[in-house]
């Protein structure tokens, strides 16, 4: 669908979602489209009211989906039919009513003392991926990076003499670790 792929479009030149989300946006969208035809003859986003919305997230929620999954699905068609407002392709936001109860945050599991000690001496050796995975370890640990985080981080994001690294995280938000 045309609408959908330009408002996917917007938000990568944007910059502000990753390949990941935009996918998941792509199918999340998609998928309420299909959803809406088939259930109340929508023939497209402009036909869409408040209640189609409700209606598909509660069956959602009867399909047991995660609370995180229904909140991902709930933020994408927010910003969807956010976008076509702004671009007048509808007249009012189906979205702007619909009240969902966000994801639950959970708080990290964090490794004791213990724990982290054996996991800094896991690799051992001298040989280069042990090497590797000791200074990965101690990266991730002293830092508090994310994964991801240090998996993306290149040479020259790294300032040895003042100790710091520049980390690029969610939402490509730079931040400075020590």
């Amino acid at each position: 669908m045309r609408e959908v792929e330009v408002f996917l479009e917007r938000l990568r030149e944007g910059g502000r979602a990753s390949i990941n989300t935009l996918r998941a946006y792509r199918a999340d969208i998609l998928l309420f489209l299909d959803h809406s035809k088939l259930k109340f003859g929508s023939p497209g986003p402009a036909a869409i009211e408040a209640q189609h919305v409700r209606r598909y997230l509660m069956s959602l929620v009867d399909a047991q989906y995660a609370r995180t999954t229904l909140a991902r699905k709930t933020a994408a068609l927010r910003a969807f039919f956010r976008f076509l407002r702004q671009e007048g392709a509808i007249d009012t936001d189906p979205t702007a009513t619909v009240k969902t109860k966000g994801a639950r945050r959970k708080l990290p599991i964090v490794l004791t003392t213990e724990e982290m000690t054996r996991l800094l001496a896991a690799p051992a050796g001298d040989d280069f991926l042990a090497v590797r995975d000791r200074a990965l370890f101690e990266f991730l640990y002293s830092t508090g990076a994310r994964v991801g985080e240090a998996a993306s981080i290149g040479i020259e994001a790294i300032d040895l003499k003042q100790g710091l690294a520049r980390l690029f995280g969610k939402g490509k938000k730079v931040r400075l670790a020590v």
